[in-house]
């Protein structure tokens, strides 16, 4: 069966930037309070195995994803106690309290607890946490003046050949092994390639800092007495990604996923092959491993799922959530979403709803009508008259769509449906005249198999399939074949979307990839 993958990332998005040859650029990034980082001293950083950032303060703990914090509160941490430093271990952090207690986190069920040092038999642990209250010198920065106070907390390697410092002048600066010089706001536009980060230096100049901390992906964190945390990021990549394992024995029905789809209240559903559907609640996001509610699939059940495979999921403008099975096709009313009342209203071939079971894509206009493309034609709906249609007596043939294996629809600016097909090219559909144009071949360009596609203005389409991306010139009514090269590594795209930025996001058979035409 032809299928489709879908991915839902969770992501920072930063500006796109074109580096020139040997230069490296720098960024600063801040967050305070006012975006959701507690308050106090900023005293220590770590990272966990999925990528997110754990924040200690003198007046407690936080985890930062990119975008929002989530506060945690400690079965036995108190509240006139803060976090002093971090120890990872394997899936546990451990901290050091501010009143000198040890607890320790498991990463992923988030369970918490007091240590009793007599009770830690691994001495490699037992050694590191007894470290954490040592405070040992850097012995190979005395040979700068102004640095002879730095100690261990204050200094990171970035793993290129920098070793980056916060000192007590109120500065922050690297040691450059490659060239045995420091480098600081004194001096930074000195340096042979980072020739325009004087101002990300100058911004932090004369800042109280408190730690400093390099991630798994070479930012460099920096924490302050009062004026919350910045990244100094190099080269930035344009996102990252955070990693969150899910499978059968974490609650999943099936690790077979199909599809994954936010709703307008923030629940993610996510399809399965097989499983039905698991919906993650949106309170529930914060934790590495939440709970899952879980639609199963019960055949010959009134209101139940008829079948297990899902693909797509769609919600509807009145809040419907439209679920596409090898079964037909299912509806669960938002008053029944609402009231976890999961009564779905089935529609299949059998009972001439539609014209296969095998569900591709649904699409709404902005009218309400919904478009089901099937693996035998197009089926539309109509909300006014509560219609499933398949012949569209406004055009010349009203059967033109049967029997053919449609892939998806999209109506334009300028009122034109385009139905992409796997075997039959294109068509476009003039809403306004209902004269419809067959696109098999556009100067040697396949059209079939086409995916995807999206508008970024009045007269410009990016289609996106299995013989790889192309751009539609609506006014020139010209097509242009992006060919694959060193930015985009393969022609075999299943998905596109594009972003208020400009961005082509496109998932690949080789992974993801951003194109900015």
């Amino acid at each position: 069966m032809f299928c489709r993958a879908i991915l839902i990332l969770f992501f920072l998005s930063i500006q796109m930037n074109i580096y020139g040859m040997g230069i490296e650029e720098i960024k600063l990034f801040r967050w305070s309070k006012e975006n959701g980082l507690i308050e106090g001293e900023v005293t220590c950083f770590t990272q966990d195995s999925k990528g997110f950032l754990w924040i200690g303060t003198t007046k407690g703990l936080s985890r930062f994803d990119g975008i929002n914090f989530v506060k945690f509160n400690l079965n036995t941490l108190s509240n006139e106690q803060g976090v002093q430093k971090f120890l990872k271990f394997e899936e546990t952090i451990y901290l050091l309290s501010t009143v000198g207690d040890y607890y320790k986190i498991n990463e992923n069920t988030f369970e918490n607890s007091k240590i009793q040092m007599e009770n830690v038999l691994n001495k490699e642990l037992k050694n590191s946490l007894l470290n954490l209250k040592e405070n040992k010198r850097v012995l190979y920065f005395g040979d700068a003046f102004w640095l002879n106070e730095l100690n261990e907390s204050n200094v990171v390697n970035d793993g290129n050949n920098r070793v980056w410092y916060i000192s007590l002048n109120k500065e922050v600066g690297f040691y450059d092994e490659n060239s045995s010089k420091y480098f600081s706001v004194r001096n930074i536009r000195n340096h042979p390639t980072f020739k325009e980060a004087y101002e990300v230096f100058a911004t932090l100049y004369d800042l109280n800092f408190t730690s400093i901390f390099c991630d798994n992906q070479g930012n460099i964190w920096v924490g302050t007495l009062s004026d919350g945390i910045f990244k100094i990021a190099i080269n930035p990549k344009e996102y990252q990604f955070y990693k969150l394992d899910y499978g059968i024995n974490d609650g999943l029905a099936e690790e077979d996923i199909s599809v994954a789809v936010p709703l307008l209240n923030d629940d993610i559903w996510i399809g399965t092959w097989g499983g039905g559907i698991n919906i993650l609640k949106k309170d529930k996001l914060k934790y590495t491993k939440p709970e899952f509610e879980v639609i199963s699939p019960n055949t010959g059940k009134l209101g139940a799922l008829q079948d297990g495979n899902i693909f797509p999921i769609k919600e509807d403008s009145k809040g419907d959530v439209w679920v596409g099975t090898l079964k037909g096709i299912h509806v669960l009313k938002n008053k029944d979403k609402l009231a976890k009342n999961f009564y779905f209203h089935h529609y299949s071939a059998k009972k001439k709803f539609i014209l296969s079971d095998s569900i591709m894509d649904i699409y709404e206009e902005k009218s309400g009508i919904k478009w089901i493309s099937t693996t035998r034609g197009l089926t539309r709906y109509v909300p006014k008259e509560n219609k499933f249609e398949s012949k569209f007596k406004e055009l010349s043939d009203p059967n033109i769509f049967n029997g053919i294996f449609v892939l998806t629809t999209y109506l334009d600016s300028n009122n034109t449906l385009w139905v992409t097909t796997k075997y039959d090219g294109l068509y476009r559909w003039n809403r306004t005249t209902n004269n419809i144009e067959h696109i098999t071949e556009f100067d040697g360009v396949i059209t079939n198999e086409v995916l995807g596609l999206v508008e970024v203005s009045t007269n410009s389409l990016w289609f996106a399939g299995l013989y790889g991306l192309f751009h539609y010139d609506l006014k020139k009514k010209a097509i242009d074949h992006v060919v694959k090269n060193k930015n985009l590594t393969s022609n075999y795209i299943e998905s596109i979307i594009n972003d208020d930025k400009g961005n082509l996001w496109l998932g690949t058979n080789l992974g993801l990839f951003v194109y900015n035409p």
